[in-house]
């Protein structure tokens, strides 16, 4: 399953989640119920990321904030692309059981629109580290919880 245009990481691991059947989310929502600042795929979640070209991918992640080149002049250009592989683990990836660094926020409007357009709603990139829709004009709405088993009831 691909991802739409403008979805947050979070989102789309969160959705292939579900879709391949499991329940675990620790990859992507922390113990306190916020967003991991570096979800990754769990092994058992097949996705095919391959079919998707290199450009468009890097740019995909680069909007939720992972794959960001930044290194001074003394430093290694190249160690963001760790970022990048930790997205997609090829083997066992302990389960993350630390407290998130991203908080919830969605708009309301835009996942209505969302699901009569796709049939499901997501979480856009913008909405990460926002606080106004800039479709909308409106306030984010805040997922308030304080555990991961809040987050996923809610």
């Amino acid at each position: 399953m691909k991802f739409v245009k403008g979805e947050a990481l979070q989102s789309w691991i969160y959705r292939n989640i579900i879709v391949n059947g499991f329940s675990d989310f620790s990859s992507v929502i922390g113990s306190d119920g916020l967003w991991h600042r570096y979800p990754y795929f769990p092994k058992e979640v097949k996705v095919e990321y391959s079919s998707i070209p290199d450009q468009e991918l890097i740019g995909y992640l680069r909007l939720s904030g992972i794959g960001i080149k930044k290194a001074s002049l003394l430093e290694n250009p190249t160690l963001y692309v760790n970022e990048v592989y930790d997205v997609f683990p090829k083997s066992y990836h302990p389960v993350n059981y630390s407290k998130g660094k991203v908080t919830i926020a969605f708009c309301n409007l835009c996942i209505k629109a969302a699901i009569k357009n796709n049939g499901f709603g997501y979480i856009k990139s913008e909405w990460l580290y926002g606080s106004k829709c800039t479709i909308h004009n409106i306030e984010l709405g805040i997922l308030e919880s304080t555990s991961r088993i809040d987050t996923l009831a809610g």
